[in-house]
């Protein structure tokens, strides 16, 4: 064997026995694990156990929980019902003033003449138009 068959024989066992020791290093830090693992599952099965006792505790918080949340809804609802009737009273405060418009019946009336002197005043301009036009064309059509 040539010296650089040996060398090459040397390299692979040194690589061999440092891969042989990483491989026993990690079965050992894994064994030591499983064991630390066991020990807290053991010691947080213990702690459930402690919780259970002390439920009475909790109890008190849950309820004040509860009397919280209901509280909250109903001031929800309650804000709910507050703009309702801002939006209910903003309503009946315009409809007043709309209503002392046509208060009278006399008011009605002269509304409904300013009305008719509308259309009055937009029929005539049409009406003069048309017999502008009709006076011009000797009545032919088209």
């Amino acid at each position: 064997m040539t010296n650089h068959a040996k060398i090459a024989v040397l390299i692979s066992l040194v690589a061999m026995a440092s891969l042989v020791a990483i491989y026993v290093a990690m079965n050992q830090a894994n064994a030591q694990l499983r064991e630390e693992i066991g020990a807290l599952r053991s010691q947080q099965s213990g702690t459930s156990v402690e919780r259970t006792h002390s439920a009475p505790e909790f109890k008190g918080l849950a309820e004040e929980l509860t009397r919280l949340r209901t509280e909250h809804n109903e001031l929800l609802r309650l804000r709910g019902e507050v703009g309702m009737l801002r939006r209910e009273r903003a309503n009946l405060e315009a409809k007043p003033a709309e209503a002392d418009k046509f208060d009278s019946e006399a008011a009605v009336k002269q509304g409904l003449n300013k009305l008719a002197d509308a259309k009055r005043n937009f029929l005539v301009p049409w009406a003069l138009a048309i017999g502008a036009f009709a006076q011009a064309h000797d009545g032919e059509s088209g």
